[in-house]
């Protein structure tokens, strides 16, 4: 009786929940019906390991999807397989959000510390494999993802093999090495604009981990199956080295020895290339290790978030690509014609 009344309960929930999103849908805008995307929740730390099957996920996300005329519904990662099919099937496409939650753990056994892959990259994986399928049955499910989201897709189309190296690059505002030979940018992104995210620091980063590009270009597989379209480098960290003469100072043990053994230099290393933005060729999956929607839309003053007017317009733009591949099938808005503010 109980198993037949949730099944009922589930039942009812997914004829609702189509409906609403096929109402969502049904909004249009200009020509084109208003497509309606999942945005991946992640675990509140305060619930994780109860009953709660609590998750959140940041409103600058909700905001820059809602400015492109994207609606959007949230993803639980503690929802049934049943109830994501039923979901995705009634989806645009998928957003992959950033957060705090780890790909790999470490963990330690017997014979050493191991990377153990975490329950929001299994997550991740189900719903890419999920959105893969889609794809292969013909209908287009495009995926951006972002940050944790970018890291995410990654390890998942690698056949989570792929591990993530320490970078970091938190609360930083670097320029872009723009490496897209087939244009994908250019179709969105006027040439002084272009120029701005190459020569200025308007594009925000906020993670401790990346792929170095030397590391991820040793997965042959993988790369064959992606276009890099920006790089970034990351301007080392001073990491304090003893100056010369240190040693023999302090073996000595006077006082002043022992003051110049404290003096130290940065270490002059040469800045790391990390992955910033990829799309893969046979699925519309796009990612970025940046963060678009904090520009625009988180105005925490601790945060070295650029601010000025070709920052908001640029990352304001990456919502239209998006926006561009749920429905490639309107005309893409060109670069010079887009309302920007």
């Amino acid at each position: 009786m109980n198993s037949d009344r949730k099944t009922i309960q589930m039942l009812v929930a997914a004829i609702g929940f189509v409906w609403c999103v096929a109402e969502m849908a049904a909004q249009r805008v200009g020509d084109s019906p208003q497509p309606v995307v999942g945005i991946t929740g992640l675990d509140l730390p305060k619930y994780r390991n109860t009953t709660s099957r609590s998750a959140y996920f940041l409103k600058s996300y909700t905001k820059w999807l809602e400015q492109h005329n994207i609606n959007w519904v949230p993803v639980n990662m503690y929802e049934s397989d049943e109830e994501l099919d039923i979901k995705l099937d009634s989806l645009s496409g998928l957003l992959l959000t950033g957060g705090g939650q780890p790909i790999h753990f470490s963990q330690s056994m017997l014979f050493g510390v191991i990377k153990v892959e975490s329950d929001y990259a299994s997550f991740v994986h189900v719903l890419v494999e999920k959105a893969k399928l889609i794809n292969d049955k013909g209908r287009r499910f495009p995926v951006w993802a972002t940050c944790l989201g970018f890291e995410g897709l990654i390890f998942s189309m690698s056949d989570r093999t792929i591990v993530t190296q320490e970078v970091i690059n938190e609360n930083r505002s670097l320029p872009l090495k723009i490496i897209d030979s087939p244009g994908v940018m250019r179709t969105i992104f006027a040439p002084e604009e272009l120029e701005a995210i190459q020569n200025t620091p308007i594009t925000f980063f906020h993670h401790k981990h990346a792929f170095v590009l030397e590391e991820l270009e040793k997965h042959k597989k993988l790369m064959d199956e992606m276009e890099i379209l920006a790089t970034a480098i990351v301007p080392p960290q001073e990491q304090p080295t003893p100056i010369a003469g240190d040693d023999e100072a302090q073996e000595e043990g006077d006082e002043e020895g022992k003051k110049v053994a404290k003096k130290t230099v940065a270490s002059k290393v040469e800045g790391t290339e990390v992955a910033a933005f990829i799309k893969f060729k046979k699925y519309p999956f796009v990612a970025c290790s940046f963060h678009p929607e904090k520009v625009q839309f988180e105005l925490n003053p601790a945060n070295n978030v650029p601010r000025s007017e070709i920052a908001i317009i640029v990352n304001r733009k990456y919502g239209r690509l998006f926006r561009n591949f749920l429905a490639p099938e309107a005309t893409p808005v060109p670069p010079s014609d887009y309302d920007v503010m």
